[in-house]
């Protein structure tokens, strides 16, 4: 009568068990894709302990399968732009990551958003100006587009994977002289942190592109600061700070 041992204990990087009796093999842990190299030992039980035992190391090989869906760097991405953009401007860049193998890991990109003067690079991701002389004439000042990250599967069997981004865009007239402030426009920060930290910054643009200075509204200076309004602000850089 023969038994079976494992060579070591179950973990994630040894997912198996081996049956003492019929030598079967199953898993005790979840399966990353990959190669397994697992040891174990055989042994004759009407012999005396040790005396006719034989070993051996199996490999398995885990084949990854599509199973998770790329994910955008952000939710929602922010662009502002003049409305005089040239064919072909960059405007940003979308990304994703994909936690599969690097097989299962190609991204393709669209807008699934139809009208707009914009187009994506399929393999990049990075989105530019495909009808200036439509961005122009729309006289809009923003446009909210979706945009898809489709993962085909290196198998056939396995399931196309996707996962969708809002892409907010700001369009400038030329001849706009009061300041849009962008996003983001929310900050918070926890109690009890250090005077003068930084909470965030303020970014504003202009499309005569005349310089831009920045202060806060209840303070007759940026610099004064009340225990109504505990912050002051850097006027050339839009940051502000605890006071």
């Amino acid at each position: 009568q023969l038994s079976y041992a494992q060579g070591s204990t179950c973990s994630p990087s040894q997912p198996f068990r081996v049956n003492r009796t019929t030598g079967v093999i199953t898993t005790c842990q979840p399966l990353n894709y990959g190669v397994y190299n697992v040891s174990f030992t055989v042994c004759d039980t009407t012999a005396p302990p040790g005396a006719l035992c034989g070993s051996a190391n199996v490999s398995v090989t885990v084949i990854d399968a599509n199973v998770s869906p790329p994910v955008f760097s952000s939710s929602t991405y922010y662009a502002t732009m003049l409305d005089t953009a040239t064919m072909n401007q960059a405007v940003l860049n979308v990304s994703t990551t994909d936690n599969d193998s690097p097989a299962n890991s190609i991204v393709y990109y669209s807008i699934l958003t139809i009208g707009s003067p914009f187009s994506i690079n399929r393999n990049t991701g990075v989105m530019y100006v495909s009808d200036p002389n439509l961005l122009y004439a729309n006289k809009r000042m923003d446009y909210t587009l979706i945009v898809q990250a489709f993962n085909p599967p290196a198998l056939a069997n396995d399931a196309n994977q996707t996962a969708n981004a809002s892409v907010i865009i700001m369009v400038l007239d030329i001849s706009d002289i009061t300041p849009i402030i962008v996003p983001p426009t929310q900050f918070s920060v926890y109690e009890g942190k250090p005077v003068g930290i930084q909470i965030g910054c303020i970014s504003a643009v202009v499309g005569n592109s005349r310089p831009i200075s920045y202060y806060i509204q209840s303070q007759f200076s940026p610099q004064v600061c009340t225990d109504y309004t505990p912050f002051r602000i850097n006027t050339t850089t839009g940051c502000f700070y605890s006071c």
